[in-house]
Order: structure tokens, then C-alpha cells, then sequence
């Protein structure tokens, strides 16, 4: 068909062709009817306008050729009677026949256009037509049955295909076919559910169902069948039953190969027959089979069905007969078999006993009506007998009468004596003695006086109700609680005791209860009194189940629950006061007894640095957290400690990061009732910040102190160090006036006199210089270029001569290749003639050697190092920072063996804090002490 379209095309765009050809000449055509312009244009327009036109109308009787089409096989499909829909890319009905539409039950009008989601809905689209669809639209052809809620559909069966229609090699449609299956799917699901009836049948049978071939194999057995013989079906399948059921011989010596013969060649004749069966394990069964031909049209057997049934309990009925009389003879209850006409055939001693008959005889063939006060009547008796002949057993509590006249009562059942064949052979009476049946009644009954009672006492309401949930029965208690009494709610529904608003809850609970379903055991719900006053109740409800798990009866308890309610309400808002309290609080709480820790606050993590969790856990843990000076303290306090039920308030360090420490005052406090500890509250502080400040003040105080101790130092030296010189001066000065005194003594004195002023006024300017150095700061250097060379050199020339006095070997190591740099020279020059005027004076002999290192540190930036090494006696380490005190000397005493002020080291440390260098003691190598101080600078 594609072919032949194809072709009719090419045809129609080649007329199409010649005649826009023969039109091309009417311009021309049209210059010689009208004048040459007006036909021009007249012309030119027909030929603009015509082509376009033809095309026009060659698509439009395409498309009618086309709808025709669809029309016949629409009207197709209509007559078939099957539903069909084109469906677009987005899922958008583009076209559907009048079946489709039926099937929905709507008009094709009101279906195109729709969405397939609109009209099917949400779940359907997304579950079945979704997944389908786009299957579809990738190629493939879909088939399935759809179950949807559209009401034109529901009770229906419809099979839908989804057909993918193809354009230029792409699914650009999905053609939709539905076909109402429901006949179809109906007969199937009859025949179904006859073959599940018939399977049923079968299976759940207690008989042995089995179907042989005439040859005697077997083509069917049921479960029942297989499970007594012990087989599968796999195993019996095509097997013969002789060999593997049936024995060759019974255990009489009978050949059964020749029975099974005579049974298949007349299979009417044999409809009942018995013989012994073998079973898997090797035992011997009884079972009556029962036989029927199964025949095809032409009247030849294709199977024979035999259904059997075990009779081997019957056959060892008999054997088991002389023990069964043997248990009847020691039965504790009368027994009694007679005829159907009531003649005795046996009695037991228990009957004879019961009735005060001779044991050794005498009565077998007497009328047992003798024996049954009130049926000595013989027509009350045969209607007893006709009964029991009708029904199988008659029970009734009878009058017994003894052989001495008197009467008791026993309950009798009179069972109908059947025969193997089930034909009625006899009666049976067993009696049974009730008084003790009766005395367990007066027990019931006394026992139920006494549940009366204990329920009249319980302050719940003790109830039970029927199925419905109508009470049946309500205690005492409802009086006061409800303020009605018991038979003003019996009757009624539990709704008539609940809270308007919890109505609804009441009767969903009793309706699970009353179909069986599972529901809450327990109901808190609103009760409300006589007098309108609200009430909370929980309510208890159980059912009595009846053998089909249905409650027959519903019993329960019903608690006053307001007071409670009241202080659990209590309870809570004092718990979250108490938890918002402490959550508002920065202490750590806890409590803990001799089982461990109960309970710790919010605050504990913070302090300790371990969840209340894990200390609950493994307290333990705790000690991890703790200074290991203080762990054996905590260790102790824990629960299971020694300091654990005591009063303690101590300070604990606990380890942070970082080597830091956090003090915490740790105050715990024993709770006790009745002179034992119940258990101990704790309390936890962290006192870091006061502990801090507490030691910074006691530092401060020790400072405070020793800047005291150093002030009367300073002022006790000071006194001496000046009373010295000027005892001098003036004890010069004093002699110098005695009279008598020659001009050359005078002058001697003049001169001690002198010498005493100036070292008065050197004393003077060295306290001067250092008071003036201790407010000394880094803007108060200059900075300039020095030659360090000729600093050393001027260095060594001024203590060369006093070294040499000494005798001391004095060296000043100078390097031409040292560098010199910018900073203050003059007080660089002060710091080193000051340590090398120390040097030279403190060494009694050897050497005293001075010299530099350098280093580069960055880009023009040095680091210089100057090394005075002496071989005098040396500082000892602890003195070695007490020597830059004012007026200390290595041996820390006012008296000096070596002269000065003392203040010369004091004045050096000024001058290196004020240079920003460093300096420290060391020994030299030659056991004296070596001064080392370093700076930097730029270099020059």
C-alpha cells in the first residue's frame, strides 16, 4: 500500500507540473483580450495564486481519501466491537472510534484531546499505562490486562495492546486496543475454581484415592494416599500395584495376584472388596477399597478409581476387645452393656458396687430398667432406647436404685452399640457418681460469693459486657465514682459513662474488640459524672474468646486515674522546672548510689570534658580527665570508694588540650534517711578564673613583699656605700684641722680626702646612670654607623695597662673581616668596657680574653655576639641572676673583696634591656664565667 501511495504521488506532482506549464502562457493570453497592461497583471496574478491553489486542493482531497479510510476502519473496528485510540508523544489522545469510547463510557468528543493521566488517573497512569507507554513508543508491542476504577470499567476484564505506528523509522504514536475479555476471563476463572474444588476434594480427603490403568499401573494417588504408604508420586507414577501396595500373598495365604485378576476383569462385580496392603516400611494394612470402572465413549475402561479406607483399627478391634473388658472391669465408673430391648450382657464391678449387686452373677439378662428409678416405666424406657437408636447417646442425671431400695443420683449416658458394619447392636450406659460434681458446684458458688464480695470492695469499677458492648454487669464502685447506681448503667454502652469527645474513641476500641481484631489492652479516655464533673479514667478490657477467635464477652477494670494524673502533671512541670534550672545553671550536678552514678546534669561535659553518658557507663573514665596528683582523691570519692558517702569539698585539676588546666571545687553531700546513706549529691564548680586570681594576688603579694625586702636592701646598701666616702672626707677633713699638723701630712690627708670625694661622686653618677637607665626605652637609642674594629681596639688599649698590672694575659680578638653595623656604639661601648672592667678586676691571675661573632640573619641584618671569657673564680648558677642587683657581687655580701659600687652589672642589664639585646652567665672554658650578649642590626 505504501508502494502504490508512493506512486499515485509521483502522478499527481507530474500533472501538477503540465499545468502550471500551460498556465504560464496566459499572460500572454491575456495581453490579447484586454490592454497589454491590465492583462499583464491579471495574468501574473492567476499565475501566482493558481499553483498554490491546486496544491491546496490535491491536500485536501489527500486528507479526504485519507479520513475515508480511517472512517472504514473505524467502522471495522466498531464492528467488531473492540475499543481503539491513537495516543500522541505526550501522552495526549489524538484520535478513538465509538467502541473505545463505549467501553469508557463516554463520548468520543469528550475523550480527544484528554490526557491518558486525566482520564485514567494518577495511579493507574503511573503503575500500569506509564511503564506500558513507554515501552511502546520504543518499539515494542505491549499486551496485559488493566484493572482500573473508572466506573463503565469496574467489574469488568480488559485486555489492552499497546502498538507502537511508526514515521520515518520513530514511534511518533501509540495505537491503543482494548478488548473486553470478561466472558473469557469468567469462564476461565469457573473452570478454575472447579478444578480447585475437584482438587480440594481430593487432597483433603481422609481416603485413599487411587487411579489405575486397566493393565493395573498407577496414573494417580493423593497426598493421603502417598503420605500412608509412604511414597511420592514420582515413585508410584507407572507403577504396578502389585509388588509395590498390594503383596502377592496375604498374611492369610491368600494369593491377591489372582484377586487383582478377577477384579479388572469384572470390575462391577468387585466394587467392594478388602485385602491386606503393604506399606512402604514393611507394615501390613487392612483397607476396603471400593472400586469403579471409568469408561470412554465407546463403553472400553480407561481407569479404574478406587477409593480405600483403612480398616486395620477394626480388625484389631476384636484383639484389643478382652483389654478393653479388662480396663472396664478396673474403670472407676459403672458400666453397662445391654441389648437394644435393655437386657443386661455385662456390668462391671464398679456397677455392681455403685448398686450393691452380688459380684458373682446373677444378673445378666435382667432388664436394666430395674436399675433406673425413674424409668421402671417400660414405655419411659423404650422412649429412652428409641432416642438413643435415633441420636447415637442420651445423657441425663438419673435416679439409681440399690439392691436394698435405696436411691442416688448418677449421671448417665446411655451411647448406641454399633457392629463393624455399623449396624446398631447395643447400648452402652456409663454412670458416673455427682457428688462430687456436687460439692465442686457448692465450691463454685461459694467461690462466687466470695469474687462478689472482693469486687463490692475495689474501689475500680469491675465491669463485663456482651458482644455489643453493653454492660452486663457493673460493681458497686460505680456509685461512687459515677454517682449512678449498677442497674442504671447496666444496659447501657461505655459511652454513656465517656466524655462527649472521646465517645468516638470508645466505640472504635469496643468494635476491634468485638470482631477480634488486635486493639490496645488499655484506654485512658474522660468519664464524666452525674453531676458533669470531668474524670480520667483508665480503662482495662479483656475479651472471652469463642472457639472462632470472636469475643463472646468483654471483661475490664475501669480506674479513677484524676489524682494520679494530677500528680504526674506535678511531677513533670517540677522535673522541667528542675531541668530548665539546671540547664540555666553553669555547675555540674550529680547523683549516685552504691551502684554507680543515676544521674548528671547538662553542665558536665562542659567542666569535665566527659558526657554524663559515659560517666554513668564507666565512671572510671573520670580519672582520664583528672591531674595524676589528684586521681587516687577521685578514685576514693567514686561510688565503691572509701570518701564516697562522706561530706568532701576539694579542688580538683582537671587536664585540658594543650597541657592547660582547669581547677574545679568538687563538693559532694550524703543524703541520708534513717541513719543510712540512701545516696550523695554532688556539686561541681569551675573555680579556674578564681583560682587564677587568688594566685595572682598571692604573686602580687610576694612581689609587694619583695619589692619591700629589695627597697630596705637598696636603702640599707645605700647608707653604707655612702657613709663610707663621706666618713672619709670628713674623717680627713677632721685631722687636716687638728693643729700641729706639718704641710706634708696635711696634703696626705688633703688627698685621702679627694679620693674619698670622688669615689663619693662616682658612686653618685653610677647611681644617677642606673635610676636614669631603668626608665630607658628603645626610642632613646640612636642609631648610627660605628667601626666595631676600633671599638674593640679602644677597648683593649684603655684595660691593657690595668691587665698588665695584674699580670693577667689580656686579649681582644679583632677580625678584619668583622662588619660593622648601625646602632648606639656609645652604649655598646659602656656594656662591653663595663664587662671587661669586671673581668680583669675579678681574676686574680690567668687571662681574660674578649672576642665577636658574627652571623647573617637576612638581608643585611647581623647578629653579633660578644664573648668576655675570664679565669677568675666564677658565679655559681644560682647566683648568676641575683649579680645584676644593685650593689650584689658574686658572693652576695656587702663586703667586697673587690672593691666598686656593686652597681655595674646592674647598669649593664639596663643597658642591654634598653638595646634590646640579650645577655646571660656561663663558664668560660677556663672554669672562670663567660659573659655573653647578642644583638642585631643593619649592616653597614
Amino acid at each position: 500500500m505504501k508502494h502504490n501511495s508512493e506512486h499515485n504521488m509521483a502522478r499527481a506532482l507530474a500533472c501538477l507540473w503540465i499545468v502550471v506549464c500551460c498556465l504560464a502562457a496566459l499572460p500572454a493570453q491575456a495581453a490579447c483580450l484586454w490592454d497589454m497592461d491590465c492583462g499583464t497583471f491579471w495574468g501574473w496574478l492567476l499565475l501566482a495564486l493558481l499553483p498554490p491553489g491546486l496544491v491546496a486542493l490535491w491536500w485536501f482531497a489527500l486528507m479526504g481519501l485519507r479520513m475515508r479510510r480511517i472512517r472504514f476502519l473505524g467502522m471495522g473496528m466498531d464492528a467488531r466491537g473492540d475499543g481503539m485510540a491513537v495516543l500522541n508523544r505526550k501522552h495526549v489522545y489524538c484520535a478513538v472510534n465509538e467502541a473505545y469510547a463505549a467501553l469508557l463510557g463516554l463520548a468520543p468528543e469528550d475523550i480527544a484531546g484528554r490526557s491518558v493521566r486525566d482520564l485514567w488517573g494518577d495511579e493507574a497512569y503511573a503503575q500500569r499505562i506509564l511503564p506500558n507507554l513507554e515501552a511502546a513508543f520504543a518499539g515494542k508491542t505491549v499486551r496485559g490486562r488493566l484493572v482500573v476504577s473508572i466506573p463503565a470499567l469496574q467489574g469488568r476484564n480488559v485486555e489492552v495492546t499497546y502498538q507502537p505506528v511508526f514515521q520515518h523509522g520513530r514511534a511518533t504514536h501509540v495505537s491503543l486496543f482494548l478488548h473486553d475479555v470478561t466472558r473469557r476471563v469468567q469462564a476461565e476463572a469457573a473452570l478454575r475454581d472447579r478444578t480447585t474444588l475437584y482438587e480440594t476434594l481430593v487432597e483433603s480427603t481422609n481416603s485413599i484415592i487411587l487411579r489405575v490403568t486397566p493393565q493395573g499401573r498407577i496414573t494417580f494417588m493423593n497426598n493421603y494416599g502417598l503420605r500412608f504408604f509412604g511414597y511420592t508420586m514420582e515413585e508410584v507414577r507407572d507403577r504396578h500395584v502389585l509388588g509395590l501396595i498390594v503383596p502377592p500373598v496375604d498374611s492369610d495365604g491368600r494369593d491377591l495376584r489372582t484377586m487383582w485378576e478377577s477384579i479388572m476383569a469384572d470390575v462391577d462385580r468387585h466394587a467392594l472388596n478388602q485385602n491386606e496392603n503393604l506399606r512402604r516400611n514393611g507394615e501390613r494394612a487392612w483397607i476396603l477399597w471400593s472400586n469403579r470402572a471409568l469408561r470412554d465413549n465407546n463403553g472400553q475402561i480407561t481407569e479404574v478409581l478406587s477409593v480405600g479406607h483403612d480398616v486395620t483399627p477394626l480388625r484389631q478391634s476384636r484383639q484389643e476387645l478382652e483389654g478393653l473388658r479388662m480396663a472396664l472391669d478396673q474403670a472407676g465408673y459403672g458400666m453397662a452393656v445391654a441389648d437394644l430391648d435393655g437386657r443386661v450382657r455385662y456390668l462391671n464391678p464398679a456397677w455392681t458396687s455403685m448398686h450393691g449387686l452380688d459380684p458373682r452373677g446373677g444378673v445378666v439378662g435382667r432388664n436394666i430398667g430395674e436399675f433406673l428409678a425413674p424409668l421402671n416405666d417400660l414405655d419411659r424406657l423404650e422412649a429412652v432406647f428409641t432416642t438413643v437408636r435415633e441420636r447415637g447417646v442420651y445423657q441425663e442425671e438419673m435416679q439409681h436404685t440399690a439392691r436394698d431400695g435405696t436411691t442416688f443420683t448418677a449421671l448417665t449416658s446411655i451411647t448406641l452399640l454399633r457392629s463393624p458394619s455399623r449396624e446398631p447392636d447395643g447400648l452402652v450406659l456409663m454412670t458416673v457418681d455427682v457428688s462430687e460434681r456436687r460439692k465442686l458446684l457448692a465450691e463454685l458458688e461459694r467461690s462466687r460469693q466470695r469474687l462478689k464480695v472482693i469486687v463490692d470492695n475495689v474501689h475500680d469499677v469491675v465491669f463485663s459486657m456482651d458482644a455489643d458492648g453493653r454492660f452486663q454487669f457493673v460493681s458497686s464502685a460505680v456509685r461512687e465514682l459515677f454517682g449512678y447506681e449498677p442497674k442504671e448503667v447496666e444496659g447501657r454502652k461505655l459511652e454513656f459513662l465517656a466524655h462527649p469527645e472521646d465517645a468516638l474513641l470508645c466505640r472504635e476500641a469496643l468494635t476491634e474488640y468485638a470482631q477480634g481484631r488486635s486493639a490496645p489492652n488499655s484506654l485512658e479516655l474522660r468519664g464524666r459524672n452525674r453531676e458533669g464533673q470531668i474524670i480520667w479514667l483508665v480503662v482495662n478490657v479483656s475479651g472471652i474468646m469463642a472457639r472462632n477467635g470472636i469475643p463472646e464477652q468483654l471483661v475490664g477494670v475501669m480506674r479513677d486515674t484524676t489524682e494520679y494524673r494530677r500528680m504526674t502533671m506535678e511531677l513533670h512541670e517540677s522535673r522541667e522546672r528542675f531541668r530548665e534550672l539546671v540547664q540555666a545553671i553553669e555547675e555540674a550536678y550529680w547523683l549516685q548510689d552504691e551502684h554507680g552514678i543515676v544521674y548528671t546534669s547538662p553542665g558536665f561535659e562542659p567542666i569535665f570534658g566527659l558526657t554524663g553518658t559515659a560517666l554513668q557507663n564507666t565512671p572510671a573514665q573520670l580519672l582520664e580527665h583528672v591531674q595524676p596528683e589528684d586521681r587516687e582523691l577521685v578514685r576514693q570519692m567514686l561510688p565503691g570508694g572509701k570518701l564516697a558517702d562522706t561530706q568532701q569539698d576539694v579542688t580538683l585539676r582537671v587536664l585540658l588540650e594543650e597541657d592547660a588546666v582547669r581547677w574545679v571545687r568538687v563538693r559532694t553531700f550524703p543524703v541520708v534517711r534513717n541513719g543510712k546513706v540512701l545516696r550523695v549529691a554532688g556539686v561541681a564548680q569551675d573555680v579556674t578564673a578564681y583560682t587564677l586570681a587568688v594566685q595572682q594576688q598571692r604573686e602580687a603579694k610576694e612581689a609587694a613583699e619583695q619589692a619591700s625586702r629589695v627597697k630596705s636592701d637598696f636603702l640599707a646598701r645605700m647608707g653604707h656605700e655612702f657613709r663610707t666616702p663621706l666618713n672619709g672626707v670628713l674623717g680627713m677633713l677632721q685631722l687636716i684641722a687638728m693643729p700641729g699638723v706639718d704641710k706634708e701630712t696635711r696634703m696626705s690627708r688633703v688627698r685621702e680626702a679627694e679620693h674619698s670625694a670622688r669615689s663619693l661622686r662616682d658612686l653618685l653618677e653610677r647611681l644617677l646612670e642606673f635610676v636614669s637607665l631603668e626608665s630607658c626605652s628603645r626610642a632613646e637609642v640612636e642609631e648610627y654607623p660605628f667601626s666595631l674594629r676600633d671599638m674593640l681596639r679602644g677597648i683593649q688599649s684603655r684595660h691593657e695597662q690595668s691587665a698588665r698590672e695584674k699580670g693577667l694575659d689580656f686579649a681582644v680578638l679583632v677580625d678584619e673581616k668583622q662588619r660593622d653595623f648601625r646602632g648606639d656604639g656609645a652604649k655598646l661601648r659602656r656594656v662591653l668596657e663595663q664587662l671587661v672592667d669586671n673581668a680583669v678586676k675579678f681574676t686574680p691571675k690567668g687571662r681574660v680574653k674578649v672576642h665577636v661573632r658574627q652571623e647573617q640573619t637576612g638581608k643585611n641584618r647581623l647578629r653579633t655576639c660578644f664573648y668576655v671569657d675570664d679565669e677568675g673564680p666564677g658565679i655559681p648558677e644560682e647566683m648568676r641572676e641575683v649579680v645584676f642587683e644593685p650593689f650584689m657581687q658574686g658572693d652576695g655580701t656587702y663586703t667586697r673583696r673587690y672593691g666598686g659600687t656593686g652597681l655595674g652589672l646592674g647598669i649593664v642589664r639596663q643597658l642591654v634591656k634598653c638595646l634590646g639585646a640579650t645577655i646571660a652567665l656561663e663558664e668560660s672554658p677556663w672554669g672562670g664565667t663567660r659573659v655573653v650578649m647578642c644583638l642585631e642590626g643593619d649592616s653597614v
